[in-house]
């Protein structure tokens, strides 16, 4: 064919395969997020080997906490328990999530935030005297 036709045709499937990735990334944007962590972060794995089992509902989805010890350079993590011994295999990141103990301030902010959505949920819904019907006063 002619070299033009070929041009136009590679053209062509390079901008359908761009915006075919760009409709991808829209779509699982909140899927795709990449999450990093540094050495000494607290993490929990999830303990994919219970997904398989019939009674999973019962065991841990989780095991730790560990801690981070390094990013090895294929992306996943070297772990470490709390009591310092290191994991022999390294894990991946989509399999890690942050841990947050009962004493981080992130924690009270999260409960505060949700405590205040709750307060002001309860008072939209009305005042006493619309709730009158309720009493047995006739």
């Amino acid at each position: 064919r002619h070299p033009e036709d070929l041009r136009h045709a590679a053209k062509t499937l390079k901008k359908a395969r761009f915006k075919s990735k760009l409709h991808f990334e829209q779509k699982y944007h909140l899927r795709m997020h990449r999450k990093s962590f540094a050495p000494g972060d607290l993490v929990l794995v999830q303990n994919t080997q219970v997904e398989k089992e019939l009674n999973r509902k019962t065991k841990a989805q989780y095991l730790g906490p560990f801690v981070v010890e390094r990013q090895t350079k294929g992306g996943s993590y070297i772990l470490k328990e709390m009591n310092g011994t290191l994991s022999r295999r390294g894990v991946a990141s989509f399999r890690l999530i942050p841990y947050i103990s009962r004493n981080d301030p992130t924690l009270q902010t999260i409960a505060d935030t949700l405590d205040n959505a709750q307060y002001s949920e309860e008072n939209s819904l009305g005042s006493d005297s619309d709730m009158s019907f309720l009493s047995e006063d006739e």
